[in-house]
């Protein structure tokens, strides 16, 4: 069972120990791959697929690339989408390898309604309108962007997206990761056609890339409960570092036309 977010991830496993009586291991961005450590995700899947019976794993599709089998597993449920077709594909691949004795069967549960278009549904045609156009190699396909949904309707008419401002209160409920995600969108609204918020873990202290023509910014968000705290020169420092880190490299691979990069605190 394939779920991105963490909180999600513990929920499915208490509901599941509810209702089955075990506890289902979950694999994520916290799980060791170094093969070093006794309690690596190679040997806590090699368990799950050792055990006989029915059993569940929960997994971050973001944490299972190549390198992993889950062979002993017949049904793949997308229990949350990725906005990516292939990064999807690729963890529902974790099932078809060598070995394999059983068919596969993929689920992918969406949130349905009679008498309006759902997110889930929007999303879900989205997802197969990138996915065949990936088979295409002139075109590929890359990830549904939330400009895709511009056209959502509300269950009562009108656009499903309230045009009301943020206020204090709700940037204070926002945690680490929808700040970062927020901060990727305001990017995105100054005219950055391209932001890319990175990895958790490893991202060298730059939370958001945000590229535009031939123009770069590297940006840490920070945010605090303290009104009025200064930004102190750990951040700074952080980006600089960012600034040095071969992430750039990376991203000046994906982007040939990016050459200059501002830092942005």
């Amino acid at each position: 069972m394939f779920c991105e977010f963490r909180d999600l991830q513990r929920t499915l496993q208490r509901s599941i120990a509810d209702r089955f009586g075990f506890t289902p291991d979950v694999i994520n961005g916290d799980t060791s791959a170094d093969s070093a450590n006794a309690n690596n995700r190679q040997k806590r899947i090699r368990a799950f697929q050792e055990k006989p019976g029915f059993g569940v794993i929960v997994l971050s599709p973001l944490a299972v690339g190549f390198g992993v089998n889950i062979q002993a597993a017949n049904h793949v449920i997308h229990f949350t989408r990725t906005w990516n077709p292939a990064k999807e594909d690729q963890a529902t691949d974790r099932a078809y390898r060598i070995g394999q004795e059983r068919d596969v069967h993929v689920y992918y549960p969406v949130v349905v309604a009679h008498d309006f278009l759902t997110f889930d549904a929007k999303l879900d045609k989205l997802l197969d309108k990138k996915r065949e156009l990936s088979a295409d190699m002139l075109n590929g396909a890359g990830d549904v962007s939330p400009a895709d949904f511009g056209d959502l309707e509300a269950p009562d008419g009108g656009n499903a997206f309230s045009n009301e401002p943020l206020t204090t209160d709700d940037m204070g409920s926002l945690d680490g990761d929808a700040f970062e995600a927020f901060c990727a969108l305001l990017w995105s609204k100054m005219g950055y056609s391209r932001t890319i918020k990175t990895k958790r873990v490893g991202d060298g202290g730059i939370d958001v890339v945000a590229i535009k023509r031939n123009e770069g910014a590297l940006i840490q968000c920070k945010s605090s409960v303290v009104e009025n705290k200064e930004l102190g020169w750990e951040g700074v420092k952080d980006v600089s570092a960012g600034s040095a880190d071969s992430m750039l490299t990376k991203i000046a691979l994906s982007s040939p036309r990016t050459r200059n990069s501002s830092i942005v605190s």
